[in-house]
Parts: C-alpha cells; sequence; structure tokens
C-alpha cells in the first residue's frame, strides 16, 4: 500500500514539459461552476497532518487587548501548468474562477518550462528535467513583468486547491514578521526534526536539499523575490523544494490545513464475464485465475451471474427455449443466459478461460464501444472475447434463442447458434479471425515463442489448449508450487503460462 508520504511526494512531482512565453489569464469557456462529472474524474489527497479549528488559531493571534492582527493581503494567485495537463488546467480555472471573483484576487496560469536532463545533483534523468523545468519555470515568473515588486502572491502546482481562504491569510500572522516565503500544509518524513515557532509553524531553512517537504502552496513576498531567486538559482539544480530550503532564506512552513491536493482519477477499462457454480464444479480456480489476470492487467473486473440474465425481460422465453435444447444440460443453458446477462450492461466479455495479453485498454474504458458497438466476435463464432452495446447483446441473444427452433445441427450450443446466425450476412455481425491466442506457444519446456502473441489481445486458455499442450509434452511444470491459485490442473497450468509469458513476452 502506497503510503501518506509517498502520495504527498507524487503530488510535489508534477511539472516536466513546456515553454514559458506569457501567462495566460481565464477565459471564459472555464469560469463555471465545478460539476459533479468534473468531480467524479479526480480524487481529494490530504496533504496536512493536522487540521486545526480557526478558533484555535484565533486564540494564539490575540494580543494583551484581546484583538486579532489584521489579515494579510494577497494580491494574485498563480500556478503552474503543463500544457498537455488539460484536464488539472480546467479543474484548476473552474475553481479559481468560482473562488476568487468575489475577493479581489487575479490569477493566471504559468505554462511550465521544460528543463534538461543533466544538469541537476542528482542521476535520475526524468526527474531532472522535471524538477529543474519546475526552478526555471518559477524563476523566469520572478522576472515576469506580471510579478509586481510590492504586494503578496500565492503561488500553487495545479494540483492544488484552498479551501479556507481566511483560514490561510489569518494563518499567515503566526509567522515571524521577518519571512520570505511562507508554504502552507507541508509534511515531514519520520523522524525528522525542524525549529518550531509555535505549536503550528516550523523553520525549513536547515540548508539546500535538507527538506523535501512539498511546494503546493507557496505565500511569496514580492518584495524579496531576490532572495527567493538567489536560493534557487544555483547549478547544479535540485529539486524546488529542497533549494528553498537554503540557510539564508527565511521560510517557513504553516501546517493547519488550508486545503487538499487532488489527483486525476483516470478511467479504468472494465471487463465481464459470466459464471455460476455448478455441482460437482471444478472452475472456481479459473474464475479467480480470470480475475487476478485481467486486474493485474489493468482492468476492473465484473463477475454476471444467473441474476443479471434473470433481470433481462427476455429471460423467461429464452429459459422455455433452452430447456428444451438441453433438458438435463445445465452448463450449455448457461451459456445461452450469459448474453442475456450481458445485455444488462453492455461492453465487453470474456470468457473466464482468456486472459489478457496486448489488449488495447482504450477499447474497453467506460462509454467505449468498438465498431460502434456493433456485435464483434474476436474468435468467430467462438464466444472467448466479444463486444457490443446493451442493444446489440440483446438483439443477438434474441436471434440465437431463435436459431434454436430453426437449425439442424444436432448439438445447438451457444456456439454453433451464434455461427448460423453469423453465416447470415443479413444480421451484420462482425466475426473477427485473428487476435486470440489459442495454442499455447512453446518451442520447448519454459521457453515461450512471444512471436504468435505479439499482436494478440487475449489467448484462450481453452480445453482444447489444454489437451494440445499435455499431449505436447511441453506443459509447465507446477507440481511443487504450493502458491498457485487452484487445485486443478488446467487452472495451474494457464496460471504458470501466464507467469513465464509475462517475463519472457512483456516489455
Amino acid at each position: 500500500m502506497t503510503s501518506k508520504v509517498g502520495y504527498r511526494k507524487a503530488l510535489t512531482i508534477f511539472l516536466c514539459a513546456a515553454l514559458l512565453c506569457f501567462l495566460d489569464e481565464p477565459g471564459d469557456e472555464y469560469k463555471t461552476m465545478r460539476g459533479l462529472k468534473e468531480e467524479n474524474r479526480f480524487e481529494t489527497v490530504v496533504l496536512s497532518d493536522s487540521i486545526v479549528p480557526e478558533s484555535d488559531i484565533e486564540d494564539k493571534l490575540k494580543g494583551n487587548n484581546g484583538e486579532l492582527p489584521d489579515l494579510i493581503t494577497i494580491d494574485h494567485f498563480f500556478y503552474i501548468n503543463l500544457d498537455e495537463e488539460i484536464e488539472k488546467k480546467e479543474k484548476m480555472e473552474s475553481w479559481l474562477s468560482w473562488f476568487l471573483p468575489n475577493r479581489g484576487i487575479r490569477y493566471s496560469r504559468v505554462p511550465a518550462m521544460k528543463g534538461l536532463p543533466y544538469i541537476c545533483d542528482f542521476d535520475d534523468k526524468e526527474r531532472c528535467i522535471r524538477e529543474s523545468g519546475l526552478v526555471d519555470t518559477t524563476l523566469n515568473l520572478i522576472h515576469s513583468k506580471k510579478f509586481k515588486r510590492s504586494g503578496v502572491s500565492l503561488l500553487l502546482s495545479d494540483n492544488f486547491e484552498v479551501t479556507d481562504m481566511h483560514k490561510l491569510r489569518m494563518s499567515a500572522n503566526l509567522v515571524p514578521d521577518d519571512w520570505d516565503i511562507i508554504r502552507f500544509d507541508c509534511y515531514k518524513e519520520s523522524g525528522e526534526e525542524f525549529p518550531m515557532v509555535n505549536d503550528y509553524v516550523f523553520e525549513t531553512r536547515k540548508g539546500r536539499g535538507k527538506f523535501f517537504g512539498g511546494a503546493h502552496a507557496m505565500l511569496l513576498r514580492n518584495d524579496k523575490l531576490d532572495r527567493v531567486e538567489t536560493a534557487l538559482n544555483v547549478h547544479p539544480r535540485m529539486d524546488l523544494d529542497g533549494a528553498l530550503s537554503w540557510k539564508n532564506l527565511n521560510s517557513y512552513c504553516v501546517n493547519v490545513g488550508v486545503g487538499h491536493g487532488f489527483r486525476l482519477v483516470k478511467p479504468r477499462p472494465l471487463m465481464h464475464t459470466f459464471y455460476a457454480h455448478l455441482s460437482n464444479d471444478d472452475r472456481d480456480g479459473m474464475i479467480d485465475l480470470w480475475k487476478q489476470e485481467w486486474e493485474l492487467a489493468g482492468f476492473d473486473t465484473r463477475i454476471l451471474t444467473l441474476d443479471d440474465a434473470k433481470a433481462h425481460p427476455y429471460f423467461e422465453t429464452m429459459k422455455e427455449a433452452v430447456e428444451k435444447a438441453f433438458p438435463t444440460d445445465t452448463y450449455n443453458q448457461y451459456c445461452f443466459y450469459r448474453y442475456l446477462a450481458m445485455a444488462t450492461v453492455g461492453g465487453f466479455q470474456s470468457d473466464f478461460d482468456t486472459f489478457p495479453m496486448h489488449f488495447p485498454i482504450e477499447d474497453a474504458l467506460p462509454d467505449t464501444l468498438i465498431n460502434n458497438g456493433q456485435f464483434t466476435s474476436f474468435e468467430a463464432h467462438v464466444p472467448s472475447l466479444i463486444s457490443a452495446s446493451k442493444e446489440e447483446w440483446e438483439r443477438v441473444a434474441i436471434l440465437i434463442t431463435e436459431q434454436l427452433d430453426k437449425t439442424e445441427e444436432n448439438f445447438p450450443s451457444d456456439m454453433y447458434m451464434l455461427r448460423d446466425v453469423g453465416c447470415d450476412e443479413s444480421n451484420n455481425l462482425i466475426f473477427v479471425y485473428d487476435g486470440v491466442v489459442k495454442e499455447a506457444p512453446y518451442k520447448a519446456k519454459g521457453d515461450i515463442d512471444c512471436t504468435p502473441t505479439d499482436d494478440s489481445r487475449v489467448v484462450h486458455f481453452s480445453h482444447h489448449l489444454d489437451t494440445n499442450l499435455k499431449e505436447s509434452g511441453l506443459s509447465p511444470d507446477f507440481n511443487d508450487r504450493d502458491d498457485l491459485i487452484a487445485t486443478d490442473e488446467r487452472t495451474r497450468r494457464a496460471q504458470v503460462f501466464m507467469e513465464e509469458w509475462r517475463e519472457q513476452c512483456l516489455d
């Protein structure tokens, strides 16, 4: 599990490439209240270890006469943002255009600069590009005409929102009058000790590179920007928050909880399957492996059941037809029901013995349907991997049910009914004849030929594949494995194959 400190540090490492040539003023297209759709795309991260009530701060500030000092005046908000971070820009613009107008404070976006990979005091090139770019962006902002030589400005990262402006302005009075820069809602690594000014403020001027507690919300005194410039303008470059710990910079942290960070929650692809436990069933391990493999590949998973099929109004009609075709064969009855279960949700469905390989994740994102939702089966009439809209799943469910009365097939399984329906071009089904690995491509025992899997979405670890693998003599060894997910041999072979494939074929 990622620690809170890990989350916080990730939030401060947010900048890498762009060019600083101007400061953007808010456009009309962003001046809207934040909506539910936007909120659902972001996840809040609390940065401060303590959320201090305003009443406690007031008690600390009241003098002998019981009066509070005047609140500090903030003239301008700036936020630094990469050109490609469009979602963050929209969120910041939406928040600022709602939060600031009634307070008489202007705000500007600062496009982030791209740093260089070889000018830092550490070897990580990507980090150097990111961090040196952030330092150079801040230096250029200090030199810009928009940064007045008097007053006070608040500089934000593009993943931090102030939620209590009054507390921020009031808590600035907790800091000694000699301050050059105030950082809000900093965090200290376990065991770090800093001189405490009072219960809520500590000094961070321990020397460059001695404190990396975040630079997501910083109050700058504009008539002391030359001191900030001196702290930052060193070679080799270092992280912004580390450079601001220069011992000659009067730098303080106020840790009272004036806002929160946020991170973009990108939509995850979703894969469905249908499963129902049958008596004397050894497939339970396979469904566990299915869930594990798809989630390892970055998917959310959903296992549909008979109850989902029953929720569809066509269920009783289908039930009557399939029970007539398979009076005692519950397994093949259920193979039909999966189409109705999928008709209640739509999207991708894979058989529970089908596992991801080079699956294009963007094809399975929520509200994304390939081929405009048209019924598409990736192993021709074998229903190992199918994508369709809810309407298409329903249409095909009805077609294969009606085909039971028309077919001359001795064993009218859903697979053969799908074949018959698909052969009629007027039904407009799309059958794809590649993209599914149907045999385990071992060159030798434990040695996989990756080439046949390069352009494949999935592997269908069917009974046919499993039988051929056993007969080939190349079946992976698993008898000494007590860490496998199941006890049945097909699932164990499938799990070891997937482990070996990932190790040998994924970059």
